[in-house]
């Protein structure tokens, strides 16, 4: 129970500071003021009405400084709603209780430290209800002419901020609030963060280009390694938040960046506008880097700006920890979230990761961001590493992965190593993942590029069985090369290369997407029995494109094969997976149900994974202890070459840690190259998630949406996508018929609808490849209302909308999804994901529409709050209370300033009523609470009505069934 304020009702009226209201004390006579000064009417008022005092001979000392308990004082006098005692302690509790931001509340040695201008300012914004960073605070004092400034410019730097404020300033200000009438604090809802700064729009040039900020700087005008800037709220730049500012040049490491904008006027960006940036190492651009370099000649290595044995690979923007690279990013509103990994390096260096706006179109209100760059300073150090990595099986499923121990990939080379259109291809190497172009001076990568056939994605096996089936025909053939919209390099083998053959059973008004279809069906084996594991993925990628074709398109074409041809796809797709699932499980210990798999992979500087170690580590987890062996290449084939792997039985859910040990005197060859390992320990977190559990008699609503926030933002919340991997379980648990699933940034994208277990199975769903740009939920729900629509309601029986969001959005949005599902009689459950989550809006609509919010600050709980959804999406579920039942799920006291509220949520569903008692030495007090549905009750009363509430100590729920049976009671304390 949290208690935030106790109320001492002294009942003592304080004379209000506002001028037609103050009841004046005697006149008094100021020796250090003359009436001729310029404040001495301000100073004298201030006297007079006795919010500032005098000292010994009648002084005010004009300059002298003030303390935030002073100025907190002085505000607390003027203050209508302040009814409290005039102590220090009373009216820190009182204020920081409507959240004024006060460096004393929480310290109190800060409370006699001297304030500055900028902090009355703060103080001063916050009381009038607006939460204000510092800039936007000192323009809303111009703008409410509290101040002129102290040099005559109303700029920031011409209110002197981090200048102490004087006694006479102080005077002269609350003079001025005076002047304008009643003055009344509200405070803030929430704690100041500065989020209400979009209200108040800076002048141009409000401050000047000075300072220690994160710099928009014009290319070419810092050429030092790294920039000195640092993040100030003077600028476009508000904030920038590096994750890990030093990576191992390993390829491998990757760090979250965060920064979050505003436009080149000081104003909020809307949630709903994505601004786009190019992203790169300013380093490896200054060297042009080429992927290529080792294959030059001597001639042309000795014109390199760089040793190409030292530079390996180059640094990349990537969609998520593990994720593919990109060369272009988008902000979701003002705040911009993306990855970035390390380069491939073999010394260390400063570096600084460059963003230049992407689109030269953008409006005047970003006029500063043309042409200018941000500079994030990043160092790559080099340095041997144990790389951990983990895998929990728990007899059903994998609750936990994740790949830190795979070996790093070199990423696909977009726009700089060759001319975007198209190419003519004279050969393909499938063993190194290359092709021979003419006219180009390199052999570019197309392994781990976006490939395509016709545009639609493929996979590698297949591309390159359509390139070589081709180049046996012919001795060339084009290609388009081009970046996608993830900075990804692409091939597209065009739709004119599949045979005519293929396009002449198809009518003329067909779409290619069914000739697409039949050509890699065609290509896929013939009979069941000649499939093989080599097949898997281009199997799975037929499938997703089959998966796309509704019911609906298969009535309407006018090829009567193409039902035939997706259930050959789907029964090859249901074979590929078995076979999956039988690999899957004959690689595991057969004397383990489940298990925990600890990977420990040894990596030399520079990135190169160890193949041929003759050593061992010692790994330790959950109390048992167990030294392996690394696998080296002539014993067991390289794939776990260079790694030591230990199996653990069980499996364990939430946090879990392994610690591994390493000592290099084993292998004396690498004693000099593993230098710094020496008796290291590498500790590694290694985290489960347990399966949903389903409810037996649970009557469900009738048909679903699910829409899920793919914006930018979400992965900061979200980091490894684990959303998407618990929807598509949640999914399959409910399998409600009809479940549609969509998904929404700027816009709104629908996905599929089919039962929930058919829809969960789709190749393509929540993939972080979709996570960018800006939030507009109102899309994601418009892009499932026709698909909801199809399905009528069955009599009262509702529909249910759940919405997965961070709810960064503008909440007007709210009001039409509110309006929608009333008249479509659909309940929404709302999920808010992240610590800084906006769960106002999400809440609002949750209420709004009879359904319920659930807030999610650590993704790793969302199992947990994927079942109370399930349970809450029940319709008329009574769970009786076991017999040992004693407790609730929840049960709470807030106390606010004139109020009690006052709430409790029962374990099980047969809970008719729920009283409360405040208990003190000299007596009780029983107050009912009221259902409010989903097992929960609140009370919000009027403090006041208790008498000398300060004397009660503790509070005791008790819940009682519709005959009056006591079913249980909680008691808590009050502090």
């Amino acid at each position: 129970m949290k208690k935030t304020i106790v109320l001492f009702f002294s009942f003592i009226l304080l004379l209000s500071a506002w001028l037609p209201y103050m009841t004046k004390v005697e006149a008094a006579a100021i020796s250090d003021v003359p009436t001729s000064n310029a404040k001495y009417q301000a100073v004298n008022w201030a006297v007079e009405n006795g919010l500032m005092s005098l000292y010994t001979g009648k002084k005010f000392d004009l300059n002298g400084n003030v303390s935030e308990s002073e100025m907190l004082l002085a505000f607390a006098k003027m203050d209508a709603n302040y009814q409290h005692s005039l102590t220090s302690d009373m009216a820190y509790l009182y204020y920081s209780d409507l959240n004024i931001p006060l460096a004393g509340a929480a310290n109190k040695t800060k409370r006699s430290r001297l304030a500055t201008r900028v902090d009355f300012a703060v103080i001063y914004a916050a009381m009038r209800g607006l939460d204000l960073s510092k800039v936007h605070a000192v323009q809303y004092l111009y703008t409410q002419e509290i101040t002129t400034g102290s040099s005559g410019k109303k700029t920031y730097e011409g209110y002197s901020p981090e200048k102490n404020i004087s006694r006479g300033d102080l005077a002269v200000f609350l003079y001025r609030t005076a002047k304008k009438g009643k003055f009344a604090v509200e405070g803030l809802r929430a704690a100041a963060t500065g989020k209400d700064d979009g209200k108040v729009t800076l002048p141009l040039n409000f401050v000047s280009s000075e300072g220690t900020s994160v710099e928009l700087e014009k290319p070419g005008q810092n050429t030092s390694d790294v920039s000195p800037n640092t993040p100030n709220a003077m600028k476009a730049v508000q904030s920038v938040e590096v994750e890990n500012k030093t990576l191992n040049a390993n390829g491998h490491d990757v760090t979250m960046v965060t920064v979050k904008l505003k436009d080149s006027n000081g104003n909020t960006i809307p949630y709903d506008q994505s601004l786009t940036f190019k992203v790169y190492s300013e380093y490896f651009k200054s060297i042009n880097f080429n992927p290529s370099a080792n294959k030059l000649g001597a001639a042309e290595k000795a014109k390199l700006k760089y040793n190409p044995k030292e530079i390996l690979e180059a640094p990349t923007a990537v969609t998520s920890p593990n994720g593919v690279s990109t060369a272009v990013v988008e902000s979701d509103g003002g705040e911009l979230t993306f990855f970035y990994r390390a380069p491939r390096m073999t010394k260390s260096m400063k570096d600084n990761i460059i963003l230049e706006m992407a689109d030269s179109s953008i409006g005047k209100n970003f006029a500063s961001y043309k042409n200018s760059q941000i500079k994030i300073p990043v160092e790559y150090k080099v340095e041997p590493e144990l790389r951990v990595s983990y895998e929990v099986y728990d007899g059903q499923t994998y609750a936990g992965e994740d790949g830190g121990g795979q070996t790093p990939s070199a990423p696909a080379y977009p726009a700089e190593v060759m001319k975007q259109g198209p190419i003519t291809v004279s050969d393909i190497n499938v063993d190194a993942g290359t092709l021979t172009v003419q006219s180009v001076n390199i052999t570019p990568q197309y392994r781990y590029a976006t490939l395509t056939l016709a545009q639609r994605e493929i996979s590698e096996q297949m591309f390159e069985r359509i390139v070589a089936d081709l180049l046996e025909n012919t001795s060339t053939i084009q290609l388009d090369y081009y970046v996608d919209a993830n900075g990804n390099a692409a091939y597209n083998i065009p739709f004119s290369y599949i045979p005519g053959s293929i396009i002449k059973e198809f009518g003329s008004n067909e779409p290619q997407e069914y000739a697409v279809l039949l050509y890699l069906f065609r290509l896929l084996p013939d009979k069941i029995s000649e499939f093989s594991m080599a097949d898997y993925k281009s199997v799975k990628s037929a499938q997703a494109i089959a998966q796309r074709i509704t019911e609906a398109d298969i009535r309407n074409s006018s090829f009567k094969d193409l039902r035939s041809v997706i259930n050959g796809i789907d029964a090859l797709a249901k074979l590929a997976d078995q076979t999956k699932a039988a690999e899957d499980a004959a690689s595991r210990p057969g004397d383990m149900p489940s298990y925990t798999k600890v990977v420990v992979t040894l990596v030399a500087p520079g990135g190169q994974v160890i193949t041929n170690y003759n050593g061992q580590v010692t790994i330790e987890y959950n109390g048992q202890r167990k030294t392996v062996p690394f696998n080296r290449t002539q014993g067991t084939g390289s794939a776990d070459s260079g790694r030591a792997i230990a199996y653990f039985d069980g499996a364990h859910y939430g946090k879990t840690e392994a610690k591994v040990t390493f000592s290099p005197e084993t292998d004396s060859r690498y004693k000099e190259l593993l230098k710094g390992l020496e008796g290291k320990i590498v500790k590694k977190e290694i985290i489960a998630h347990p399966p949903l559990n389903t409810l037996e008699s649970c009557n469900r609503i009738q048909k679903v949406a699910f829409v899920v926030d793919e914006s930018g933002s979400m992965k900061k919340a979200d980091p490894n996508n684990l959303i998407d991997k618990k929807t598509r379980e949640l999914m399959k648990t409910l399998n409600i018929d009809p479940t549609v699933a969509t998904g929404f940034n700027s816009k709104g994208r629908f996905i599929s609808k089919g039962t929930g277990e058919k829809v969960s199975k789709l190749e393509e769903l929540y993939e972080s490849q979709y996570r960018k740009g800006g939030t507009k939920i109102s899309s994601g729900v418009e892009a499932a209302k026709a698909h909801l629509k199809e399905q009528q309601n069955i009599g009262s029986i509702p529909g249910a909308i759940i919405l997965v969001s961070d709810g960064k959005a503008n909440s007007n949005e709210a009001k039409d999804i509110i309006t929608y599902a009333k008249q479509n009689n659909l309940k929404v459950f709302t999920v808010s994901v992240g610590s800084d989550a906006n769960q106002t809006v999400l809440k609002n609509i949750a209420v709004q529409t009879d359904g319920q919010h659930f807030h999610l600050p650590n993704i790793n709980n969302i199992t947990a709050i994927y079942e109370s959804l399930m349970k809450a999406m029940c319709i008329n579920l009574v769970e009786a209370c076991p017999p040992s039942f004693d407790s609730f799920q929840q049960a709470d006291v807030t106390i606010g300033r004139t109020y009690l509220f006052i709430e409790a949520e029962a374990n099980c569903g047969n809970v008719e009523k729920v009283k409360v008692k405040f208990y003190s030495v000299r007596g009780e007090i029983e107050l009912d609470l009221q259902y409010i549905g989903l097992n929960r009750f609140e009370l919000e009363h009027d403090i006041r009505k208790i008498h000398n509430f300060s004397i009660y100590e503790e509070v005791e729920f008790f819940a009682y069934d519709k005959a009056g049976k006591l079913l249980a009671t909680k008691k808590i304390d009050i502090q």
